[in-house]
């Protein structure tokens, strides 16, 4: 397989949060991915956030969460699909702000096919908006629309002026949605950028086109420091940036030194930590460059080290644990006439019974449970829950699944389960276990519900031990005169 490369950049940033998306191909142009790297706070190193088999078209932010446009017009926020625009139309632009998230859409006919569609109106600059519902696919030209997605609902706002709209025939659009409004920048062919800034109550501004010496090749809107600003760059370089001042765009400030070449083609900016961040890949090596707010460079650039893990040695790793801690459990198994207790009878209790081990263990696990189910259930609903916050439930309930027996346990000899099935956790020798063998029968309790394999095992060990219990060399047991139903023994 050829080696993979970088074939494009997308940055976005807010307060001291940033995320890359690497467009990734083979050399072929084949295998296709984008790759969603973070570094989410100042102090923090950059990690892998999510893989996506698809190249991405547009990346903003929304809540401090990422949004990804993706090239055949789905979306997502954190790592979930969002919901698709109505009456069949393909957003090419996306952006979050404080009201909300904003698309651009080309829709089949327009507003006025939207317009025609059962229980809507026409939505016009001081009407309300109407909520637009799904349509059966149209022929009609496409035309741009802009839309608002409130409470998982899109809202069509408003057509784009006609010269707007050639202008996104053009290039591809960057939008940035905050409380003054939506602002739009698109890239023409003569180089030129064509802007507009919209207001739900004036609607349209369109602005005077920007003219850059020498053509420009690509133009990204960023909120820097309170200010609209856009970022233009010609087809090699760091290039420079425009403020919108009292409406008006100002004169341009060239981003200069620092040690980027001035070659590089493939490169992005965002905002975090007050600084201009131009991310750009030189010598197959990915590279950070700041610019303070005159433009000139605030120190040198930095190498990012985005490399992952050996997903292959891992696995290796993981096969190899497994098969220690198999041999482990039959080894205990082989061991059984040894390690069963001599005077376990004389102690008039016996090993527990399958039946009450699992009853005991599905009342411990309830925390854990109700965690896994409690994330499922968030992760149907990526726009209020975005991806990153659905396992949160699943990672506390495993944390307390872990906490809650080791503590009860300490105390009482048993955990809450083991107390309503009247069993009891004790040494191999028949005494009572010490508080690093509780410690450590429960800690091992997280390898096992990861693993799950040392887990299943317990049914097949003569001695009804979980791994915990095998290195911990503790028994689960109950009364001698205890009735259950117990198909194992």
């Amino acid at each position: 397989m050829a080696d993979a490369a970088e074939r494009r950049l997308l940055a976005t940033g807010d307060g001291d949060n940033v995320w890359l998306a690497r467009l990734i191909a083979d050399e072929q142009g084949e295998n296709p991915r984008t790759e969603i790297d973070g570094r989410l706070g100042a102090r923090s190193s950059w990690r892998l956030v999510t893989q996506i088999a698809a190249h991405a078209h547009d990346l903003s932010i929304d809540g401090g969460d990422f949004l990804l446009l993706l090239e055949n017009g789905d979306w997502m926020l954190g790592g979930g699909l969002g919901r698709p625009l109505p009456a069949d139309g393909k957003m090419i632009a996306l952006a979050g702000g404080s009201r909300g998230i904003w698309a651009i859409g080309l829709v089949p006919g327009g507003m006025k096919a939207l317009s025609r569609l059962p229980t809507t109106t026409t939505t016009t600059q001081t009407s309300r908006p109407a909520t637009m519902p799904a349509s059966a696919p149209s022929i009609e030209p496409s035309e741009p629309v802009l839309f608002l997605l409130d409470k998982s609902t899109w809202i069509a706002q408003s057509a784009l002026p006609e010269e707007l709209a050639l202008s996104l025939q053009d290039g591809q659009p960057s939008m940035l949605a905050g409380d003054h409004g939506v602002t739009l920048a698109v890239v023409r062919k003569d180089g030129q950028i064509a802007t507009a800034i919209y207001a739900q109550r004036s609607g349209w501004n369109l602005e005077p086109l920007i003219q850059a010496e020498g053509g420009l090749a690509e133009a990204t809107l960023l909120n820097f420091n309170g200010h609209v600003t856009l970022w233009a760059t010609p087809v090699k370089g760091v290039g420079g940036f425009y403020r919108l001042i009292d409406g008006k765009w100002g004169s341009p400030v060239q981003l200069t030194g620092g040690k980027a070449p001035g070659d590089i083609s493939i490169r992005a900016v965002a905002v975090a930590s007050e600084r201009l961040r131009v991310y750009y890949v030189h010598e197959k090596q990915l590279f950070e460059q700041q610019f303070d707010e005159s433009g000139k460079a605030a120190g040198e650039a930095a190498v990012i080290d985005l490399r992952q893990p050996d997903l292959r040695s891992m696995r290796i790793l993981n096969l190899v644990m497994m098969v220690a801690l198999t041999l482990v459990v039959i080894g205990s198994m082989r061991r059984r006439n040894v390690a069963l207790p001599a005077d376990l009878e004389s102690r008039a209790a016996r090993i527990a019974p399958m039946s009450l081990r699992l009853s005991a263990g599905l009342v411990d696990a309830l925390p854990y449970l109700i965690g896994g189910v409690l994330a499922v259930v968030a992760s149907d609903d990526p726009v209020s829950r975005p991806f990153d916050r659905v396992m949160l439930p699943y990672w506390i309930g495993l944390i307390v699944y872990t906490l809650h027996p080791l503590i009860t346990e300490m105390l009482f000899g048993r955990s809450v389960g083991k107390m309503i099935f009247g069993l009891r956790v004790e040494g191999i020798d028949g005494k009572p276990p010490t508080r690093g063998a509780l410690a450590m029968r429960n800690l091992i309790r997280i390898v096992e519900v990861l693993t799950l394999f040392p887990l299943v095992l317990v049914f097949y060990s003569p001695l009804r031990q979980r791994l915990g219990d095998v290195v911990a060399r503790t028994l689960v047991t109950c009364p001698a005169n205890s009735s259950s139903i117990d198909t194992q023994a």
